[in-house]
């Protein structure tokens, strides 16, 4: 969904809300991602404020097992609009965002940003999750399995005996 902002500023009052309940090709989860985000021009800036959520399934980094995991976002943003004054724009290259009056705000792709942020750092399953267990060599020794190990090691083994 694309806002074209001078239809927006045209509105009265300026403020459209955009329902969402799909799925994003480039963020995969087990259900649509729903949501609701309003945008409001405010003459110089646009004013966005919003929640999204969803379920994804990740990977734990410790037992490499998968899990489910709520993901959501609220979205509480300033845009600022690119000016026509050549002295303004200067001072808005500082600025993260900003758009140009007659372009588009991509809502999608803003939801998208936000969720994708607060995909955590570290995928853990549970905080008691022991992750993956070292093998036991008298039982791996006992059973015929050493013999089907990554041959790679034997060298680091037979090391090891002297």
């Amino acid at each position: 969904m694309n806002i074209y902002l001078p239809h927006l500023a045209s509105r009265k009052p300026p403020v459209l809300t955009v329902d969402i309940e799909e799925n994003f090709a480039n963020l995969p989860s087990l259900t649509p991602i729903r949501g609701q985000v309003t945008v409001s021009h405010r003459g110089s800036f646009l004013e966005i404020k919003g929640h999204a959520q969803t379920i994804t399934s990740l990977t734990c980094h410790r037992c490499l097992g998968q899990y489910n995991h709520r993901l959501e976002a609220d979205i509480d943003e300033i845009v600022w609009l690119k000016a026509v004054d050549k002295a303004m724009e200067d001072e808005l290259e500082d600025l993260d965002e900003h758009l140009a009056e007659d372009g588009t705000l991509e809502v999608h792709d803003l939801v998208y940003q936000h969720l994708s942020l607060n995909l955590p750092f570290q995928n853990i399953c549970a905080p008691s999750c022991a992750g993956i267990l070292p093998a036991q060599t008298d039982v791996l020794e006992a059973s015929n399995l050493s013999d089907s190990l990554d041959q790679r090691w034997e060298a680091l083994k037979k090391l090891k005996q002297d």
